[in-house]
């Protein structure tokens, strides 16, 4: 699936970048003011200003992602559920109505597989939005850590506080075509949903067989 690769190749960037941020932490010598040279100082900062850019840039492309695969990923998001829907009507149909004959228990089996193979999808989605978000956002925490380490260096503390701004403002995310983030929320709503559903359905059921008892 092209857009589960797109999103994991995004995060590893966000990965990347975090990582040479906390390489910057782990380097305190260059960061204190009393022994740090105006050479070093200058490559620090420009480090930091060109790591805001390389993370806007990554924005962007988290924004490109959710604008082509957005209104793809709704309808993907709504066939699962619908899929899901079906089949376990079916399972409850053939498991507590009794409805089909004993030769008939390949469709439970197959009903079983298609409900795990459309919960694994869901599963994989959230998972995969979650991951991205929490490594974009921890852009956050590394930059405050790296601010903590910081003495007197007020050029430094302020390049690292417009980044901190620029992730709290961008907050990339992933979105299908603005109706739901797509992170681990996700599979609750899609859940709820579902059981909903079901409960409407079995009612429904219910009353049918009663009336054809009667």
């Amino acid at each position: 699936m092209l857009w589960m690769w797109l999103v994991v190749e995004t995060r590893k960037r966000f990965v990347l970048l975090n990582q040479f941020l906390i390489k910057l932490i782990s380097i305190p010598e260059r960061l204190q003011v009393n022994n740090i040279k105006a050479t070093n100082k200058c490559e620090v900062r420009n480090e930091i200003k060109r790591i805001t850019a390389l993370y806007n840039e990554l924005c962007d492309v988290v924004d490109l992602i959710n604008d082509v695969f957005g209104a793809g990923l709704l309808i993907s998001v709504i066939f699962t559920i619908s899929y899901v829907l079906l089949y376990s009507i079916i399972l409850i149909d053939f498991t507590v109505f009794k409805i089909g004959s004993s030769s008939d228990v390949w469709i439970i089996y197959t009903s079983i597989v298609w409900l795990i193979e459309n919960f694994v999808k869901i599963m994989a989605l959230a998972l995969a939005g979650e991951n991205l978000s929490s490594e974009a956002n921890k852009t956050v925490n590394v930059c405050y850590g790296l601010i903590n380490k910081l003495e007197n260096s007020e050029e430094i503390r302020q390049k690292l506080i417009f980044l901190i701004q620029q992730a709290l403002d961008r907050k990339p995310c992933l979105k299908a075509s603005g109706f739901f983030v797509v992170k681990s929320t996700m599979t609750g709503f899609i859940v709820g949903s579902i059981t909903s559903y079901v409960i409407v359905a079995v009612q429904f059921l219910n009353e049918m067989q009663t009336h054809v008892t009667q």
